[in-house]
């Protein structure tokens, strides 16, 4: 989980835009109300932790972008 392999914040919020969240959270953990703050693009201090996560679970479904995910 090293920094140089995390999305953009930009990136991560373009790709939330068509998941469904609630799969996310438990695919990672994370809590809905923080994935809901990201993928609407509302300032927050997140942390590297939560980025990293995210970036995990969206990098491989980056170049599948029509996935039902």
């Amino acid at each position: 989980m090293s920094n140089n392999n995390l999305l953009s914040l930009q990136e991560i919020q373009d790709l939330l835009q068509d998941k469904k969240l609630y799969v996310i959270t438990k695919a990672t953990g994370l809590s809905y109300p923080t994935l809901k703050k990201l993928a609407d693009g509302k300032p927050e201090n997140y942390t590297s932790r939560t980025l990293s996560k995210v970036s995990d679970y969206l990098k491989p479904k980056k170049n599948t972008e029509n996935s039902a995910v």
